[in-house]
């Protein structure tokens, strides 16, 4: 049959024409393919290539739907690849018979690289020819494969309808099938350059600082910030990761001007986090909030001071107005950001309506009027003036008291590109309102929150230039464009992809390709709009004002040159490493600067990680370089020698090798070759030169060794190193006394005791050596260490009583040797406070103890509990070292190693102490728990750690608090009682009942009570509530502090309110507009009249533990205060959107 040809019509994709009336699942015509396929880049990134229109006229339709089985239009072109259009008269299968079947094809698709793919959006239209807009239309999208060619539809339109003439369809025997199509660009992500691609740049995630990067990307986008963060005090002095404004200035500045993605490591040290606050996550209305008032006092007597309010700051009217009197009550109160409900709203506008939904206070709960009494009022709040920039941030996280956990809400929520605070007359705004400058907003930046309560990822949707040509940074070619910022990688997209897809909602999943996987799909839902950005129109041109070079101080461009240049040279020697080689060339100068010095090495010779690498080019020979060393040091080229260190089966180092004759000619590389130690990284050469007093070098002679001295002062308790000799295989160590003592500086007639230093590891091996035996049958060899001391010395140590008197015990002290550095557990970074203690690794827990209560001032080491230190997070352990255990401080500390030990540095261990009220060992044997304090009215008072008898009863842990807290004795007495996280009562103490099972952080609290609680019948709960509506229900939700209430047989809820007002000291007008409520078992709920009997409604709850009914009295009042209990365990572990957020500095 003949193939009709392919009308092309240039035209974009319209993703709006007509859509059908109900969703129908595309049907691919291969089965699923799962091996991943390969990604291929369209050839032409012009949008032209990307997307058509195209026509098929199918002729002869009448003899096609009677004859044929299947028919294909011919190629089109989308993209640089080849599609086509197959019908299927009556159905491609016996179950569509009734359908005809209409899909697209890749032409192609077994001539294409193996697994190829090609994504494309596409429209298939049955255009109706004497009703267009009775046209049939489906739309879908589909990753296009070797094994997924073709997709489409297999129920698109009913036969019947097709070939019914009255139907429109076919007109002449000709059917018309339109394809319309959008082809993305695919992109390579593996060398994607957003700066080339977009313009702008990225900031690296450290681990969870998602959130932070999406926040500072829509503050660099408000180019009036930026100039004003740029016009901070600094100068090239500060450092930035110690000075917040400097950390501002250099990230906008890079983000600015550089090419790459920009860290933000500097900026989070200025805040004072360390890389364990890096990987929590927090929420960034929060960090919003803290860092502009951090900011704000920092621009604070600045040119810039002002430019926060200036920016985001807003004012609002809180109103009661009464309806028969003329009194008014007003309250101006500031905002900079709004916080807008989303549940049960629509869109930004009906979050509004109920921002300033007025609400009517008549009946019994009147407003008492000031001169007029009780009066029916109105109460409400509106606008006085909105800012420049008005932040939204949308109220998706919330509290399911039934569950006890936070939620995310993901109900579908719209916001415009436009937005009319003004509309309807001005309905949200004060009467008075400056109306100067209308209150039209464009958008600016959607910020994204993807996941749920527990975690996710943000990011940023920004149109720079709110949609307004003129102020366009990218030129007009990028006017209105919007970017989505997601840390790293900056991207274009389309702005439903930017609005509309982030309205959220749990609708159907889209139509997708059958290697999609459907979870995936739905993901979707989950990710949806957290704060909003707008701009207000009139004041575009201020806001997003050009920010240049001129603008930003030049210390900074200094700056910023001098660490691009260092990056620079590090990059290029990284790029020219394999020419070079890395050498440390070291003398005797470096042993002595050394050995026994403060913080560094004892034992052996050198630290060579203390020496400074040169780089050398490899082809270098040792000839070559030693002229360059003469140069620097000052010393004849002739009068070096270089020899090769060598590490020992022993795992001592020591200079082993003279490099002499054809050897000096090698290269370094070739010299590096044939080392035999490749543990370390860089080639480490031993020079020797003229020793001191001498102007040439030690003759090199056959049978002489190359010997290392050190002197041990048994006084000062201090070892050093004098210098070297060549001693001669056949001489004795007695014909070198006279040249050690002149080394040493001790007179040439002391006796000397001399040892070998063998080794130290993994035990210390200094053996004695006898002055008059000849050196050759002592097995020594070129650099070994021999260490003396003088007889007269040990006498003097010994009668002074020093503990260490000889060579042998001092170095085996060294080894053993513990320095430690203690802190408060309260105060860990005190660096004041801390206390250095020296200790050998076999002491015990006791005599530790011991030097610390003398350090510290304690009575004794009984009162002293330690605690280790947690290297990986760098804070104290949670729990503190048992008595019990009796470990020894090596088993506390835990492996060190021997250079370690070897050095005298009390910052390298660490760990914590506490003093005690009574000994450690009695302590272990009680109950510790942390309980707070309130009064009766459920204030937080304090927080206090008590140590009670092991079967102590609630009426000693309340005596405790209060003998902490210095509070005297009441009547009633206070309670003990458990309070849950939910703000509920789950256990009340008896005075005599044993405590039993509880932990440390069990939400315990002693709760003061009122003097007319005294005798009454029955305590019952009272708690704060507000109505809250989760997924289609109504529940009372708890907040705030719970508290007990007494009450009499036969007492009205009257009376009970009037003691409950004057304990938590609510003014009047606003008490009456509480209720109240008996609520028993988890979901009976009854409204109480104040003539009703509190005793007969909320029968007494009895404690049987946290699956007790909570028979309680609701409060029920708009929640002002702190949703949760405070005190000690008010923060909850669960969902990150709870913790604080704290800049330092």
């Amino acid at each position: 049959m003949a193939q009709p040809d392919v009308e092309m019509v240039d035209s974009p994709y319209t993703p709006n024409a007509a859509q059908p009336a109900a969703v129908t699942v595309a049907d691919g015509g291969s089965d699923v393919d799962e091996s991943p396929p390969a990604l291929i880049a369209t050839s032409d990134g012009k949008a032209s290539s990307l997307s058509g229109v195209f026509s098929w006229r199918l002729k002869n339709v009448s003899q096609v739907f009677r004859t044929a089985n299947k028919a294909e239009s011919g190629v089109y072109v989308v993209g640089d690849f080849n599609w086509r259009l197959i019908m299927f008269p009556r159905g491609n299968n016996r179950k569509n018979a009734e359908y005809t079947s209409v899909f697209m094809d890749a032409v192609d698709a077994d001539t294409l690289p193996f697994n190829w793919q090609r994504s494309a959006k596409f429209v298939l239209r049955v255009r109706n020819q004497l009703r267009p807009d009775d046209s049939v239309a489906k739309d879908s999208e589909h990753a296009f494969t070797r094994q997924a060619r073709d997709w489409g539809f297999s129920q698109f339109v009913k036969v019947a309808d097709v070939l019914d003439p009255a139907a429109g369809f076919v007109v002449d025997d000709t059917l018309v099938i339109e394809c319309e199509v959008e082809m993305p660009k695919e992109i390579c992500w593996w060398n994607y350059d957003s700066k080339k691609e977009t313009g702008y740049v990225g900031l690296k995630n450290q681990g969870a600082t998602c959130y932070m990067n999406s926040l500072l990307q829509t503050l660099f986008h408000l180019p009036l910030f930026r100039q004003a963060v740029y016009q901070l005090p600094t100068s090239d002095a500060d450092v930035p990761a110690k000075s917040i404004p400097l950390a501002m200035q250099t990230l906008f500045y890079k983000l600015q001007f550089d090419a790459k993605s920009v860290g933000t490591k500097d900026l989070t040290q200025s805040f004072g986090w360390d890389s364990y606050e890096a990987f929590q996550q927090h929420d960034v209305q929060e960090l919003n909030r803290v860092l502009c008032d951090n900011l704000e006092g920092k621009m604070k007597g600045t040119a810039v001071d002002g430019t926060i309010d200036k920016l985001f700051k807003g004012h609002m009217l809180n109103y009661i107005e009464c309806v028969n009197v003329v009194y008014k009550s007003t309250r101006k109160e500031e905002f900079l950001d709004l916080q807008l409900d989303v549940k049960d709203c629509k869109d930004v506008y009906a979050s509004f309506d109920n921002y300033t939904e007025v609400e009517p206070l008549d009946g019994d709960n009147m407003y008492e009027a000031e001169g007029h009494g009780k009066q029916a009022a109105r109460k409400g709040v509106l606008f006085q003036d909105f800012p420049p920039v008005l932040q939204l941030h949308l109220r998706r996280f919330d509290y399911d008291f039934q569950c006890d956990t936070m939620v995310k809400i993901n109900d579908r929520y719209e916001f415009p590109l436009e937005l009319d605070l003004g509309r309807d007359g001005g309905k949200y705004l004060v009467a008075g309102a400056d109306r100067s400058k209308p209150c039209k907003y464009l958008l600016h930046s959607v910020l994204v929150h993807s996941g749920g309560v527990h975690g996710g990822h943000y990011y940023a949707f920004i149109r720079p230039d709110c949609g307004v040509k003129s102020v366009t940074p990218g030129g007009e070619a990028d006017a209105g464009q919007w970017f989505k910022f997601d840390d790293e990688r900056v991207t274009r997209e389309e702005e439903s992809e930017a609005v509309d897809q982030q309205f959220g909602g749990d609708g159907s999943p889209p139509v997708t390709a059958p290697t999609h996987q459907p979870f995936l799909s739905k993901l979707a839902k989950f990710s949806n709009a957290y704060m909003l950005v707008y701009v207000r129109e009139a004041d575009i041109a201020s806001v997003l004002c050009p920010v240049t070079k001129q603008d930003i101080a030049q210390h900074l461009h200094e700056r910023v040159k001098r660490a691009a240049e260092e990056k620079a040279r590090i990059k290029r020697e990284r790029e020219e490493a394999h020419l070079y080689s890395l050498v440390r060339f070291s003398r005797v100068d470096d042993m002595i600067a050394q050995v026994g010095r403060p913080n560094s090495i004892l034992f052996d010779l050198l630290d060579s990680s203390k020496v400074t690498p040169r780089r050398v080019l490899k082809a270098t020979t040792l000839v070559e370089y030693r002229e360059e060393l003469a140069k620097e040091w000052g010393v004849p080229a002739d009068q070096m020698r270089f020899w090769t260190w060598a590490r020992r089966v022993n795992k001592s180092c020591r200079p082993a090798k003279l490099l002499e004759g054809e050897e000096e000619a090698l290269t370094l590389a070739g010299i590096d070759d044939k080392r035999n130690d490749q543990n370390t990284q860089a080639l480490h050469l031993f020079v020797e030169t003229p020793q001191q007093g001498s102007n040439a070098l030690h003759q090199r002679m056959p049978s002489v060794l190359l010997l290392f001295f050190k002197l041990y002062d048994p006084i000062k308790q201090e070892m050093r190193l004098v210098g070297h000799l060549f001693c001669s295989v056949k001489a004795k160590l007695q014909d070198y006394k006279a040249a050690m003592c002149a080394m040493a500086g001790v007179r040439a007639d002391e006796e000397l005791h001399t040892y070998e230093e063998v080794k130290f590891e993994p035990e210390l091996m200094l053996e004695q050596m006898n002055m008059h035996q000849v050196l050759g049958t002592g097995e020594l060899e070129d650099g070994d260490i021999v260490v003396f001391e003088t007889a007269s010395s040990v006498q003097q140590a010994r009668a002074a009583r020093q503990p260490h008197s000889t060579a042998h015990q001092y170095m085996q002290y060294r080894l053993q040797r513990l320095p430690v550095q203690f802190r408060p557990l309260d105060r860990p970074n005190d660096d004041k406070a801390a206390v250095e203690v020296e200790m050998e690794r076999c002491s015990t827990y006791e005599e530790l103890c011991e030097a610390i209560a003398r350090e510290v001032g304690a009575p004794d080491g009984a009162h002293i509990r330690l605690t280790r230190h947690n290297e990986r997070l760098g804070v104290p352990h949670s729990m503190p070292e048992r008595h019990e255990n009796s470990p020894t401080v090596g088993e506390m500390l835990g492996k060190v190693s021997t250079e370690q030990l070897a050095m005298a540095d009390f910052g390298l261990l660490r760990m914590y102490y506490e003093v005690l009220e009574m000994p450690l060992s009695e302590l272990e044997k009680m109950k510790t728990l942390n309980v707070d304090l309130h009064n009766a009215g459920g204030k937080h008072l304090s927080t206090h750690t008590v140590h009670l008898a092991p079967n102590a009863t609630a009426r000693a842990a309340v005596e405790a608090v209060c003998r902490a807290a210095a509070r005297e004795a009441s009547a009633p007495p206070p309670r003990l009682m458990r309070v849950t996280f939910s703000s509920t009562i789950d256990k009340i103490w008896e005075d005599s009942e044993d405590l039993g099972m509880l932990y440390r952080s069990d939400g315990l609290r002693v709760g003061e009570m009122a003097p007319d609680d005294l005798g009454k019948a029955h305590m019952i709960r009272a708690y704060h509530v507000e109505e809250h509506s989760l997924q289609g229900t109504t529940a009372a939700s708890n907040f705030g502090d719970p508290i007990l209430v007494g009450v009499d047989e036969g007492e009205t809820l009257a009376s009970v309110k009037a003691r409950i007002r004057e304990r938590l000291g609510v003014k009047e007008e606003g008490f009456a507009k509480w209720t109240f409520h008996a609520v028993t078992g988890h979901t009976t709920s009854r409204l109480l009249t104040d003539a009703d009997t509190v005793a007969d409604k909320i029968p007494p709850t009895k404690d049987t533990g946290y699956y007790a009914p909570p028979n309680y009295l609701g409060m029920e009042h708009a929640n002002t205060g702190p949703r949760r209990p405070t005190g000690v365990h008010s923060r909850p572990s669960t969902g990150y959107t709870e913790r604080a957020i704290k800049i330092a500095g």
